[in-house]
């Protein structure tokens, strides 16, 4: 079984077939078994998708997502994010956001290697992304 993280840019350039890697994302999408993500990844990608689309295309994504059987949705907690902080203050010559280190501690937590993402981090932080 194919196990990802599913990142928002994957999540955005997979609806959008206009994006340039969209094709790529397809693909990489469909060769995955299941997908792990979080609710600051899902609060991100509302927000990208309602200010470059429309706000109900946001909406029926997200609960597209919410409820798929093959995405597990973990609520970031306050232990998750007060590990991500201080992985964020621990690398603080990189540029991971508060976002990513959270996916990157949540990844480690549930030996998850692969990244549906086009955020080059998640190479950075030793992670294997799936779309070149």
């Amino acid at each position: 079984m194919t196990r990802a993280f599913l990142d928002t840019g994957a999540i955005y350039s997979f609806i959008n077939k206009n994006d340039p890697d969209h094709k790529a994302v397809v693909s990489a999408y469909s060769k995955v078994d299941f997908f792990l993500t979080h609710s600051a990844v899902m609060m991100e990608t509302f927000s990208l998708i309602a200010k470059r689309i429309r706000k109900p295309v946001a909406i029926e994504v997200v609960a597209a997502l919410a409820h798929s059987p093959i995405i597990e949705l973990v609520h970031v907690d306050p232990a998750l994010a007060t590990q991500a902080w201080e992985r964020c203050k621990k690398y603080s010559d990189k540029e991971w956001d508060w976002i990513d280190c959270v996916s990157f501690e949540l990844m480690e937590r549930r030996g998850i290697r692969n990244a549906l993402a086009l955020d080059r981090h998640f190479g950075q932080a030793g992670f294997r992304l799936l779309v070149p």
